[in-house]
């Protein structure tokens, strides 16, 4: 979790290019609240939900990102960085579609 989506954006892209070989990550950025569990080991709540449903869609290095979250950081990427809209994608158990976009560098 992060304070504020740009920080989420950045800490993905470093990720990205980071060499992990040959583990490549599938990251799925949204924002809204999220509550700690109750054991206050992890998150929990819909804002989670759909970060995960975004991870799932995306492949192995990629970085997806819900319209609010896209929206949010649009005028703030990091250097050499920029959103690709995927058009929108029914997310397991989530209606209605979301727009999807995708992390690029």
């Amino acid at each position: 979790a992060f304070g504020r989506a740009g920080d989420a954006v950045a800490c993905a892209l470093q990720l990205q290019l980071t060499d992990l070989n040959p583990i490549r990550l599938r990251i799925g950025l949204h924002t809204g609240d999220a509550q700690l569990s109750d054991d206050t080991t992890s998150y929990v709540g819909p804002t989670i939900t759909r970060a995960s449903r975004l991870r799932d869609l995306a492949h192995g290095g990629q970085t997806l990102l819900s319209a609010i979250t896209a929206d949010m950081v649009a005028d703030q990427l990091p250097t050499k960085a920029w959103l690709t809209a995927c058009g929108s994608h029914q997310l397991r158990d989530l209606a209605p579609p979301e727009p999807v976009h995708q992390l690029c560098h």
